[in-house]
C-alpha cells in the first residue's frame, strides 16, 4: 500500500491498524511498516479527529521543511551582492539576468558558509526578478583594454547610487561594432 498512499493516508492507515491491534499495536505497526512510532501515534490521534480526516491538506499548517531563507536570512543579501556586478539585461530594467551560472553562484555562496543548492539559488534569483537567459553571441570583440570589464561594476554602482538618491536614471547601450552571423553558443559564464 505504501507507494499509493500519501503522508496523510499512510499515517491514518497506520493509526487505524495500531488501534485495531490494541496494546502493542504501535510497536507492531512501526516495525512492520518502517514508520516512526510517533507517526503511528499521530495517525491514531488523527483517526479520531473528523476535522483532520475531512481536510484536503496532506500536512497540518506549518508542517514540513521550513524555507532556507528562514534558517539563514543573510544569504539572500550575499547572493544579491555576488550577482550585482555580473548583471546583464534590458537597459530600461535595472536587473534582468546574471552572466554567472547558478552552480557557480551556489559554489561561491557555499564558500561564504551558506548551505544551499543551485536549485535554491534559482528560486531566489527568480524571486529577485532575474530570469534564465541563454547567451546571444560568442564574440563580443577583442578585450584590448585591461580595464574593459571594470566598467560594468562601475556602471552598476553608479546606477544603484543614483536610484537610491531618487533622480531618474537613464541607461544608454552603445556598440561600436555589431557582429553579423551565427554567434550563439551554450556557454556558462
Amino acid at each position: 500500500m505504501g507507494p499509493v498512499l500519501n503522508e496523510k493516508t499512510k499515517r491514518l492507515w497506520a493509526g487505524a491498524r495500531a488501534l485495531e491491534l490494541g496494546y502493542g499495536g504501535v510497536a507492531a505497526v512501526s516495525q512492520l511498516t518502517g514508520l516512526a512510532p510517533n507517526t503511528v501515534r499521530a495517525g491514531m490521534l488523527d483517526i479520531q479527529d473528523p476535522e483532520i480526516q475531512a481536510s484536503p491538506r496532506i500536512r497540518r499548517p506549518g508542517a514540513g521543511r521550513k524555507p532556507t531563507v528562514e534558517h539563514d536570512p543573510t544569504f539572500v543579501v550575499d547572493l544579491l551582492v555576488l550577482v550585482a556586478p555580473a548583471t546583464r539585461g534590458d537597459p530600461e530594467r535595472p536587473l534582468l539576468w546574471s552572466s554567472k551560472s547558478l552552480r557557480n553562484l551556489a559554489s561561491e555562496l557555499r564558500g561564504l558558509g551558506h548551505q544551499l543548492s543551485a536549485r535554491t539559488v534559482s528560486k531566489l534569483m527568480k524571486q529577485a526578478g532575474y530570469s534564465l537567459q541563454s547567451p546571444r553571441k560568442v564574440h563580443e570583440g577583442k578585450a584590448d583594454h585591461p580595464d574593459r570589464d571594470a566598467q560594468f561594476p562601475f556602471i552598476a554602482s553608479q546606477r544603484a547610487s543614483f536610484q537610491e538618491a531618487g533622480p531618474p536614471t537613464i541607461s544608454v547601450d552603445t556598440n561600436n561594432k555589431i557582429l553579423v552571423g551565427n554567434f550563439f553558443h551554450k556557454g556558462r559564464d
